[in-house]
């Protein structure tokens, strides 16, 4: 189901990036078989293999060695699906219930189910509790740096959002060496899109050398073609007129258009000669540009 989302999911350009791929509620519904299947097959086994004190009636938490997994998958599914409140009521359940290195999981995602409706006050404390705990378990440490990035981001708290996405690009607060970064970062493609991040929150700050290097990066990680040919837009928008090579860049983007993967880009790259024309003061080249990006 993740992996379906994530192969599936639209950017939107125009908007900051966001941190974690999160299905809209007009897309999520083609996951629900897998989010569906995941919630039922966890409830099975926590019906199944749930021990239970006789006398109580209640659940001996430390009986069980993979229920509060299973409470896990059943949060994180119902996150997939949109339905939050669920998910919080089956992370806080895992939290309050087991003394596991689970519950550091359960943790994170109860904060990003606070981000996801609108209320990342209620994930400050939680991020809070996480950053102050020094026993929380690897996956904990390894996450916590992307879900202050998304947490600062909805608080509008950018620079904070630049330090903790370039944290997250070497895998977390984990200890390591140069084997273990390379090992704990995070794939290929998430590198790519914090980098555009990083790129875009340098953009919004008008250090624009700084956004080049980020779009560069993303365009070096070699990712789906979608994201480096935006990070090529970029990089031509950010061009500096005075003392770029103006010239060799309107070339490249005329190449550009020549390129059957571009067929559906050729609005984008006319628009963006139209700009770097119009920046040049050569207006009649400018407006037939715009015409052709029409």
């Amino acid at each position: 189901g993740e992996e379906k989302i994530r192969t599936n999911y639209k950017y939107d350009y125009d908007r900051l990036l966001p941190v974690y791929l999160v299905p809209t509620n007009e897309t999520t519904k083609a996951t629900f078989p897998e989010f569906d299947k995941a919630i039922k097959k966890s409830s099975n086994c926590i019906t199944r293999h749930t021990i239970k004190d006789k006398k109580k009636g209640t659940e001996i938490t430390t009986a069980g060695k993979w229920i509060d997994n299973n409470w896990n998958v059943i949060g994180i599914s119902h996150f997939y699906k949109r339905e939050f409140f669920s998910g919080i009521e089956a992370f806080e359940y895992v939290i309050r219930s087991y003394k596991s290195r689970d519950k550091y999981k359960a943790m994170v995602w109860l904060a990003r189910c606070y981000n996801e409706i609108g209320s990342p006050t209620q994930a400050e404390p939680v991020i809070g509790l996480l950053k102050e705990d020094k026993n929380i378990s690897k996956y904990a440490k390894q996450q916590l740096p992307a879900l202050q990035a998304d947490y600062y981001m909805r608080r509008g708290m950018f620079k904070e959002a630049d330090d903790a996405l370039l944290a997250a690009l070497k895998g977390g607060n984990v200890k390591k060496n140069k084997l273990s970064v390379f090992f704990n970062r995070p794939p290929k493609k998430t590198r790519a899109r914090y980098n555009f991040i990083l790129g875009q929150l340098a953009e919004e700050k008008k250090d624009n050398n700084k956004a080049r290097r980020y779009y560069k990066k993303v365009i070096d990680l070699k990712p789906d073609y979608d994201i480096v040919f935006n990070s090529k837009i970029k990089l031509a928008r950010l061009v500096d007129i005075k003392s770029g090579n103006v010239a060799k860049l309107k070339r490249e983007l005329l190449k550009m258009t020549r390129d059957i993967k571009n067929a559906e880009y050729l609005d984008v790259i006319y628009y963006t000669l139209g700009e770097i024309f119009e920046r040049e003061k050569n207006e009649p080249e400018a407006i037939a540009n715009y015409k052709l990006s029409v």
